[in-house]
């Protein structure tokens, strides 16, 4: 009956889902806004973003001397906010010679040489020029100054063959409504905000209303929706059928203001060929995920209500998600999806009889699923016409922390286990076990293998672990030549990582130990493609949000400046390759969104996350990674009350979220 009614619950839910992802759009899309730090642009550049907004902002000279610039014509800094002399600031000028690096320039040009050199694939780079006076007329030295920066980015533009891949565009003063530079910079065109009205229909050239070609509005929030219901109806003037540039909608951070611009914008159904972008301080995934329902290229579905406890694993061969909840004071119920065209459909569902909760699932060969029980017991199920059948069980110790998890690679031949101490200052603070898995047996094949970092914290040493999760890797001739493992774990509201390697089942090293980010509820996966690429996700709450309105906008300090602090229901994503994983933990590095190893950022808010990572073929042409997880929403009264961290309500939820974001 329980069930029964569990799944009538969920039938509702998703069935609201499905109606509002009848409409989607994949022309909705990401700027990243007031990108000043260029630590960020590593990351941003392999998460995908191709579209980055700055805010040059004019200082006199007196102030320039503090950043060690002796031009009497002054300086532009990069920073929204007014600046202050004790920071030092990227510079416009810093601009060209970072586009030339190694860092960025091979995108650059990868996006010239693409056979299909589509809109979407160009780099666009918007200056919002800030001055701090009325008569922006009245100055010429700022004007002198950005001449010769649009000298030099013209030269760097055709040198590198850029000009049709890669775009500046102007913004805030720089606009033709300053009227001394009107017919500055051509050919660059500028964003418009309705001013002058008649520039709406109007591409005079004699007023240079050509050169507004980019409607860049803002979103009011108490009626995000405003300005597209307001100009849709008209096509949005001229702007609603320009191949030259997007539109732009800034800067909205809230899920459900994003929600309300995006549902607005697909009702009207003026689709426009660019792009309709917004313009956003937060994480990519984090964009994706909030729009996702209206993209289509990503999950945001709010599954089952009051549940808790969530896992989630994607079953590949088959398309489908297997996830296990917890209802109230019910075994682990369980319910097995197909994904179809963004939707997400009940094909069975059941319960876990004679446990209290399920601690892993993992994915082993022939699509077996290792479900690892409380009270060490341990299920595997096969899939069978989308039916999940259970096929055998058994048992091994005592203990409900034990966990087991498939080592992959292994073929569904070899299995981890997990523990940890009660006892703080125990010698075996973490202890990992290989076994070998034939039928119902387990049999163990390495010795018991003991970690304690002495990396603690001082106030961490004395506290007890409060979450860990690990993965292992099998390679070599056999399963168990070689087996490479990473662990994470969360003391207090820091997060350790370790890394160890066996070879023939005996410990040949240990790498790391040490703090490597802010939170807890650490949640690992890992999955391979064709090509033997291996990559790594970890998830966690309480995590840090680098890019906020306030955190990207500040004097002080800059964004990769900042000090992570672990804040409430943050939940926040690392991911890279493996040998990136084992590389930055061996070396003791600190993640986060100016990391030049891993990508990191936050993705959702909600508490108790699970993460499973998905090789999906469906991805652009030639497949990419998706990370799929589950977690605990927010509460209404929580989001008024409670969330003071300016990184972008999520839509309150009551139970269970799947998400899903592209690598």
């Amino acid at each position: 009956r329980v069930i029964a009614v569990l799944v009538l619950v969920l039938g509702v839910v998703l069935l609201t889902d499905c109606q509002l992802q009848q409409v989607t759009s994949s022309t909705i899309k990401y700027l990243a806004h007031s990108w000043n730090d260029f630590g960020l642009w590593s990351q941003g550049l392999r998460k995908g973003i191709h579209q980055f907004k700055i805010d040059p902002h004019y200082m006199p000279a007196n102030f320039c001397l503090s950043q060690n610039i002796t031009d009497p014509l002054g300086c532009f800094v990069l920073n929204h906010d007014f600046p202050v002399t004790s920071r030092r600031y990227y510079t416009l000028f810093d601009l060209i010679p970072f586009l030339s690096s190694p860092t960025v320039l091979p995108y650059l040009l990868k996006s010239q040489n693409s056979s299909k050199h589509l809109p979407s694939e160009n780099y666009l780079f918007m200056l919002c020029v800030k001055l701090d006076f009325d008569d922006y007329c009245s100055n010429p030295n700022w004007i002198k100054l950005f001449t010769s920066f649009f000298n030099q980015a013209q030269s760097f533009l055709q040198t590198h063959n850029l000009t049709s891949s890669v775009q500046f565009i102007l913004d805030g003063a720089v606009t033709p409504l300053t009227s001394c530079i009107s017919q500055s910079f051509r050919p660059w065109i500028a964003t418009y905000q309705l001013d002058p009205i008649v520039a709406l229909y109007s591409n005079d050239v004699s007023y240079a209303y050509d050169r507004f070609q980019c409607l860049d509005m803002i979103v009011f929030s108490d009626d995000p929706a405003f300005f597209v219901n307001d100009l849709a109806p008209l096509n949005y003037g001229k702007f609603g059928t320009t191949q030259q540039c997007a539109m732009y909608w800034w800067e909205p951070s809230d899920q459900s203001q994003i929600w309300s611009v995006a549902s607005a914008y697909l009702w009207w159904g003026v689709i426009h060929p660019v792009g309709f972008y917004f313009a956003s301080n937060n994480d990519l995934a984090q964009f994706e995920v909030y729009s996702g329902r209206y993209s289509g290229r990503n999950w945001n579905h709010h599954l089952i209500s009051g549940a808790k406890n969530n896992r989630v694993l994607v079953l590949e061969r088959e398309g489908l998600l297997l996830i296990t909840w917890q209802g109230y004071k019910q075994a682990p119920l369980w319910g097995l999806y197909i994904l179809k065209s963004g939707n997400i459909i009940s094909v069975d569902s059941g319960s876990f009889s004679g446990m209290e909760r399920v601690i892993e699932l993992s994915r082993g060969a022939n699509s077996e699923i290792l479900v690892s029980r409380d009270n060490a017991k341990w299920e595997i199920y096969s899939i069978e016409a989308n039916k999940l059948v259970k096929i055998r069980e058994g048992r091994e110790g005592v203990g409900a922390l034990k966990s087991f998890k498939y080592v992959e690679g292994s073929q569904g031949t070899l299995v981890s286990e997990i523990e940890t101490s009660g006892m703080s200052n125990s010698d075996c603070r973490i202890r990992v076990t290989i076994y070998s898995l034939s039928g119902k047996n387990l049999t163990q094949v390495s010795d018991l293998i003991c970690f304690k970092s002495s990396e603690e914290h001082q106030q961490d040493a004395s506290a007890p672990i409060n979450s860990i999760s690990i993965v292992t890797r099998s390679q070599g001739s056999y399963p168990g030549e070689t087996i490479t493992g990473i662990i994470t774990w969360s003391v207090n509201t820091n997060i350790y990582g370790l890394t160890f390697e066996l070879q023939h089942f005996q410990l040949t090293s240990i790498a790391g130990g040490y703090k490597i980010d802010v939170g807890n509820e650490t949640s690992l996966a890992v999955s391979s493609n064709a090509n033997q690429e291996t990559m790594v996700v970890e998830v966690h709450s309480n995590g840090f949000c680098w890019n906020s309105e306030k955190h990207n906008k500040q004097p002080t300090p800059g964004t990769c400046g900042q000090e992570a602090r672990s804040t409430e229901r943050i939940l926040t994503y690392n991911v890279g390759s493996w040998e990136e994983w084992k590389e930055e933990i061996g070396r003791g590095g600190k993640m986060g969104s100016c990391n030049e190893r891993l990508m990191h950022g936050s993705y959702d808010q909600g508490e108790r996350p699970g993460v499973d990572l998905w090789w999906n073929r469906e991805v652009g042409e030639e497949g990419g990674f998706m990370v799929v997880a589950i977690h605990e929403g927010i509460s209404a009264e929580w989001s008024v009350w409670n969330d003071t961290s300016d990184c972008g309500k999520a839509v309150p939820f009551d139970g269970s979220v799947l998400d899903s974001f592209i690598i």
